[in-house]
């Protein structure tokens, strides 16, 4: 247990955020009671009672940031999809379609691909070319997969290749 100064903070309270960055436990006035962020915590703009940034746009919390990023492994996404709290968040939404949707079209390419490796598996180089264009191609998708994961755990809507844009037809952009 931390040891209680004599405003009836302990030590950790008073410890800045390892990154640089304003964190909810320096936004506490000396009488404990907590006032919410005061800066952004993606570009440091102050907020000034507002929901959102000026420059960033709305400021999302850990938990939607959370639940966005776990979307991206496929089953999550399908279910936080479903879920009633996760689906009236349209941050959330959005990465919950645009993660089954590149779920979707990777497990397309995947049975594509099989096809034509059965039907070119005899001929001469032809196996070896294939399987080294369907490696890079493989650590591509695999990297952009971990890429929309870091997005949304960043709180940004990034759209990914295709998938982005059909996901934002199904999830109007909120106006200000």
């Amino acid at each position: 247990m931390t040891p209680r100064q004599p405003d009836g903070r302990s030590d950790l309270d008073r410890m800045p955020a390892l990154d640089g960055r304003r964190s909810c436990n320096d936004s506490r006035r000396r009488d404990g009671e907590h006032v919410g962020m005061t800066s952004c915590p993606t570009c440091g703009a102050i907020l000034q009672g507002a929901a959102g940034c000026p420059t960033c746009g709305p400021v999302r919390t850990g938990f939607e940031r959370w639940t966005a990023a776990l979307a991206y492994f496929w089953i999550t996404g399908i279910v936080f999809l479903f879920a009633a709290r996760r689906r009236a968040n349209p941050y959330v939404r959005f990465h919950c379609l645009q993660a089954v949707f590149y779920g979707a079209v990777v497990l397309l390419m995947n049975a594509v691909l099989a096809i034509v490796a059965v039907q070119i598996g005899t001929m001469g180089a032809f196996p070896i070319i294939y399987a080294t264009v369907w490696g890079v191609i493989r650590i591509g998708l695999f990297l952009l997969w971990i890429l929309g994961m870091l997005k949304a755990y960043e709180g940004i809507e990034y759209k990914l290749p295709w998938v982005g844009n059909l996901a934002r037809k199904y999830v109007p952009a909120r106006r200000a």
